[in-house]
């Protein structure tokens, strides 16, 4: 090994270490001031690359997902029709309000001087938003923004800007199998376009990708989470193993963090004998976030009956149980004092006193997840 190549430095005849610290800021500073930006960290730059999340408003999604749905990462919700894909979207925008646009913690953990609720872009492709129904489940007409894109390309033009902007923290692409070609518009119905819609979404992506990227670098406004809704469709000819895929390309697959595919409902009848009760779950396929493969299930409210109002989610259940099983509910020495332990006793407290339940579920998600929310 000739002088130039020894990894030592002489100073009077001693060797002395090359300084490898100094020569990785040297580069980290080299390359971000060549793309003017911060492309490059390590240590501290790093661990603040940690994802914030946000409760999907639905405790048992809530402990599949890891804590929540991310923050500046793809989300794809798919299944077939009528398994609550919208519902669960809805509910997402709902809880996002009781998060701080900058710094992104829940209003109980919230440092900022002034608490300023996160916003929501619903990008409505199929045109079946219903306001009456998103009000139902605590979405806020007033305070997020609703747009219906004429053709695919526009919605696409029209999402890429959203991320850029900084403008929204959450939004949400109701579907992506409704997402029509300019082309397919304009030609007539009888001609042929093999993957025309495909290839159209797998450039979305990368762009999107690239503008969740680019945000994050930026140092300023933080990036939004994508929560991109899709149908279950049906491959032809299959003989073996699952037929079922999603309209739209496999490019969805990758660049999505977290994939969330729904299971057909249930339907439970109330004491009148009125469908009154839906039993929604699923399983999360994919998740870089967290745990994979894991099962989620929670109970709707179709219609006013007793205490329980149309459009309520069944948490309590939930709640009262992992409460139990961590020792937090007790009559002594506990977190959350209960005078009467009758199941149905907390849990008519537990949905009357919000402040009660987002303590609990917050712990709760703590120790199941390690994470805070």
């Amino acid at each position: 090994m000739t002088d130039e190549q020894q990894p030592f430095s002489t100073t009077d005849g001693d060797p002395q270490p090359f300084n490898t610290t100094g020569a990785q800021q040297a580069f980290i500073a080299s390359v971000n001031k060549q793309y003017k930006s911060n492309i490059a960290s390590s240590g501290d730059g790093v661990r603040a690359l940690d994802i914030p999340r946000f409760s999907s408003g639905i405790l048992s999604l809530d402990l599949a997902l890891g804590g929540g749905w991310p923050f500046s990462r793809i989300a794809l919700l798919a299944g077939e029709e009528s398994t609550g894909k919208t519902l669960i979207a809805l509910r997402a925008a709902s809880s996002l309000k009781d998060y701080c646009k900058v710094c992104h913690l829940h209003s109980t953990r919230c440092q900022c001087e002034t608490f300023t609720p996160c916003t929501t872009l619903f990008v409505d492709i199929e045109g079946t938003f219903d306001p009456t129904w998103a009000t139902l489940n605590g979405y806020d007409l007033d305070a997020n923004t609703h747009v219906r894109p004429d053709y695919a390309e526009q919605a696409i033009d029209i999402i890429d800007a959203a991320i850029e902007s900084g403008t929204f923290d959450l939004v949400i692409v109701d579907s992506l199998a409704a997402l029509t070609p300019t082309k397919e518009i304009e030609d007539s119905a009888e001609s042929n376009q093999v993957g025309l819609a495909a290839r159209l979404l797998n450039k979305a992506f990368r762009k999107w990708v690239s503008s969740l990227s680019r945000v994050s670098n930026k140092g300023g406004a933080k990036p939004p989470a994508l929560l991109c809704l899709n149908q279950l469709r049906e491959k032809v000819g299959v003989m073996f193993g699952d037929p079922r895929t999603t309209p739209g390309g496999r490019g969805q697959l990758f660049a999505a963090s977290v994939i969330v595919w729904t299971k057909a409902v249930k339907y439970a009848d109330d004491p009148d004998k009125l469908t009154a009760i839906v039993e929604l779950g699923g399983v999360t396929k994919k998740n870089k976030t967290h745990v994979p493969k894991l099962t989620y299930e929670c109970k709707l409210a179709l219609k006013d009956f007793g205490e329980v109002c149309a459009g309520h989610i069944n948490n309590e259940d939930l709640l009262v149980k992992k409460g139990q099983q961590y020792a937090l509910i007790g009559k002594d020495n506990t977190d959350f004092f209960f005078p009467d332990l009758r199941v149905g006793h907390m849990r008519a407290r537990l949905r009357e006193d919000y402040d009660l339940s987002t303590k609990l579920w917050q712990q709760i998600v703590q120790l199941e997840c390690s994470v805070d929310v």
